[in-house]
């Protein structure tokens, strides 16, 4: 496994994560060493190891009402690094959580044509998740908070952004998000459900 950095970037239980740490983190982290805790720097860890110290969080978050958005970043730059930490300290919830995932290695190897992933260059891939009890008025402060995050990332992202996190209102980043596979993709769709059956919250790309 690649080396791993731990960012306390979410609230709450279980507060610090492990991700793969892109090869700035150093340069990130001393830009804002005030507002982000790192413990146990860099190590091999099994998946086992990760998954278990989100074991707390997941159980307090239970009943929990989500709202998630996603970017793709080609690094984590000083603006995007300040503008996650911004949004960190007014989190409205506890349960308001970045992550990001460093695309790098095997996977950018892979030949963009190859599945229906599109975008086989390095990148972070963030997870901008919000997370509330219910509160009776839908979370309208949360879901704010999450499109805060996601409108103040779009100077540093690249265009589109992971298909999975994608809503069906997201139809400008669904227009990037397969890169060149999308009308490969839409062939598909007309031949194995032409009666739109199999409906997704995941949009595809609309025919330009």
């Amino acid at each position: 496994m690649p080396p791993m950095l731990r960012l306390g970037l979410q609230s709450g239980p279980a507060a610090q994560n492990c991700v793969p740490y892109p090869r700035n983190a150093p340069e990130i982290c001393n830009h804002s060493v005030r507002e982000i805790t790192i413990g146990d720097l860099q190590g091999p860890a099994t998946y086992a190891d990760l998954f278990a110290q989100m074991d707390a969080w997941v159980e307090a978050a239970d009943g929990c009402h989500w709202e998630t958005r996603t970017r793709w970043l080609p690094a984590l730059t000083a603006g995007a690094a300040d503008a996650i930490i911004a949004a960190k300290a007014r989190a409205a919830s506890p349960y308001c959580a970045v992550f990001w995932h460093h695309f790098h290695g095997a996977a950018t190897r892979m030949a963009p044509d190859g599945t229906a992933f599109g975008l086989r260059r390095e990148h972070l891939m963030v997870e901008i998740v919000a997370g509330w009890k219910p509160d009776g008025d839908e979370g309208a402060a949360h879901r704010r908070w999450a499109r805060a995050l996601w409108q103040s990332l779009a100077p540093f992202a690249l265009p589109g952004g992971y298909a999975n996190l994608l809503g069906p209102d997201d139809r400008e980043q669904a227009a990037a998000a397969y890169g060149g596979n999308a009308a490969r993709l839409r062939a598909l769709k007309r031949r194995f459900d032409p009666d739109g059956v199999f409906a997704s919250a995941i949009p595809l790309p609309e025919a330009l």
